[in-house]
């Protein structure tokens, strides 16, 4: 795997178990984070980075299908979530 795709496996695996799972419950979502946890610091820093990595990509994705700048995808996000 190239290295900057390096965590991106992770994060998927934990945003796909999120949508999966009961949001009020989230027992996949967390079960699977939690085993990321257990295996140590460096899955945890590489889910953390695999996370970052696919937050970045949906906003490009996003961006792309709305017309939106990324920067105004972000302004919005804060606005409606961030307070």
């Amino acid at each position: 795997m190239e290295e900057r795709w390096i965590g991106l496996p992770r994060g998927i695996e934990v945003l796909t178990a999120w949508l999966e799972a009961d949001h009020d419950e989230g027992a996949l979502f967390g079960s699977r984070f939690l085993e990321t946890v257990r295996e140590g610091p460096q899955a945890e820093a590489e889910l953390a980075v695999g996370l970052a990595k696919l937050a970045a990509l949906l906003l490009i994705e996003a961006s792309s299908a709305s017309g939106r700048t990324c920067v105004e995808i972000l302004q919005k996000i804060s606005t409606t979530y961030g307070t």
